[in-house]
């Protein structure tokens, strides 16, 4: 059963996204499945996909890129493949061939919304808003569950902030499991409010830190920065 492996192999690695106690038993357990599907058959391609993006998340940007070309080279009709290959070059700096990458999986699944969401993020962040708008509406509609995190900047370029809280509340709701209930919203009048709203974020936000969790989200970073606390955003980064 190559392909039931792979498939739990795929299924490891993006749970380990969101279980994030349980990031490096799963990261380990996909490896192996990963790795038990290929040498059971070499010419899927999927395992390669799923290794390469557990590496990726380990840091080992080399060898994960390795895997997830493979996986292409392989199976250049597997939409997944193409889509991890994506994000691994755009999260190493090749932004120019991820591009590439992701219309590629666009090509192969026109809906498909985790490459819309991708795909739209790179037109905001280069400066092209109506194409960025167009293509996170559509992920929107596909159910894309933190789509708001990139529809905010959408909507704050149109000057319309009371939709950019809007989205941007739904989109932390989906990272922000550490916290309260009630966070994401305190997290985003910090963003768009007044100094005591954007003092109550950064206390909840020091308060999350100073427990040192093993495994650190990154929307804790990702608020500093929104915050305004550059350095602060950096520094847990890092760590």
């Amino acid at each position: 059963f190559a392909r039931a492996w792979s498939r739990l192999a795929s299924v490891l690695v993006v749970s380990s996204n969101v279980k994030l106690e349980e990031t490096d038993a799963l990261l380990d357990a996909g490896i192996a499945a990963a790795r038990r599907a290929i040498a059971m058959d070499p010419t899927l391609g999927e395992p390669h996909a799923a290794l390469g993006r557990a590496l990726g998340q380990r840091w080992q940007h080399a060898e994960a890129l390795a895997a997830n070309e493979q996986a292409v080279a392989l199976d250049p009709g597997d939409v997944n493949s193409q889509f991890w290959l994506a994000v691994g070059l755009i999260n190493t700096g090749y932004r120019r061939q991820g591009i590439a990458a992701l219309d590629a999986a666009l090509v192969l699944d026109p809906m498909l919304p985790n490459a819309l969401f991708w795909r739209g993020r790179e037109y905001v962040q280069a400066g092209d808003i109506e194409n960025g708008a167009r293509l996170l509406k559509l992920a929107e509609e596909g159910g894309h569950r933190f789509v708001g995190m990139q529809l905010s900047r959408v909507y704050e370029a149109r000057g319309d902030l009371a939709a950019a809280e809007a989205a941007t509340t739904a989109g932390l709701a989906y990272f922000s499991g550490a916290f309260a209930p009630e966070a994401a919203a305190v997290f985003t009048r910090g963003i768009y409010g007044d100094a005591p709203d954007r003092a109550k974020a950064l206390a909840l936000l020091e308060a999350y830190v100073a427990t040192r969790p093993k495994t650190l989200p990154g929307v804790v970073p990702y608020l500093f920065l929104r915050l305004g606390e550059f350095q602060r955003g950096l520094e847990v980064a890092a760590r």
